[in-house]
């Protein structure tokens, strides 16, 4: 039994430590207060949508709206719900490598 919880304890424990201890080679990459012009947030989903679906659309763009109601409305923060069952939005989810439900967020 203890060989159990030392064992969950380390599968918890280890990607804390392993993330922590990774640092950025490119410091381009890293964001910081400033150095980005816009963030877009996307919601991809299918036509068939269940309630949870649906509820992350709606916090996120509520939780976009109410945490930074300046950035959006200067455009620097935007928020798109994305079909991937539209055609029109293929050449989008083929250029950000999504294949199913995901929120993403790209800082420009």
């Amino acid at each position: 039994m203890k060989a159990i919880r030392l064992i969950i304890s380390l599968m918890l424990i280890a990607p804390c430590i392993a993330c922590s201890s990774q640092t950025s080679g490119n410091k381009e990459t890293e964001i910081t207060e400033g150095n980005s012009d816009k963030i877009e947030a996307y919601y991809f989903h299918f036509t068939a949508r269940c309630t949870t679906c649906n509820a992350i659309e709606a916090k996120t763009k509520e939780n976009l709206e109410n945490l930074y109601p300046n950035q959006v409305k200067q455009g620097l923060i935007t928020f798109q719900s994305v079909n991937l069952d539209e055609a029109s939005n293929k050449p989008l989810a083929k250029k950000l490598k999504v294949a199913g439900q995901a929120l993403l967020v790209e800082v420009y």
